[in-house]
């Protein structure tokens, strides 16, 4: 079972500051990974600020975002990814707006709606 308790304290370096709408998520008392977000249009979607995983091999990200669908009522999500990442998000059934340069700094807008995140999943 997997549960989310919205935490104030520092999770990366990186995203150390403003942690006043991150979560962090656990299986069985055991950390998988942590989220930022917050809503958009009036609860259809939200913007995700980062997501880190504890671990790749072990789909903790998918669990993540499934947590969202599962007790959001979101139809989508969107953010930036920058390169190397944004195979996770394209895997999860995300689509960008344009092609992830390996080379750019800032990252490239997706969003990833609910059904097609479901979909990715199952396959």
């Amino acid at each position: 079972m997997i549960t989310m308790t919205a935490i104030k304290k520092g999770v990366h370096s990186c995203f150390d500051e403003a942690l006043d709408e991150s979560h962090e998520l656990k299986e069985n008392e055991h950390t998988i990974g942590y989220i930022r977000f917050h809503e958009r249009e009036e609860g259809k979607g939200a913007w995700i600020e980062f997501i880190l995983a504890k671990e790749r091999s072990k789909r903790y990200g998918d669990k993540i975002i499934q947590y969202v669908f599962d007790h959001f009522p979101f139809e989508y999500v969107e953010g930036t990814s920058i390169y190397e990442p944004h195979f996770f998000w394209k895997r999860i059934g995300a689509t960008f707006d344009d092609e992830v340069d390996e080379d750019a700094c800032d990252g490239t807008y997706f969003i990833l709606y609910r059904e097609n995140f479901y979909q990715a999943i199952q396959n």
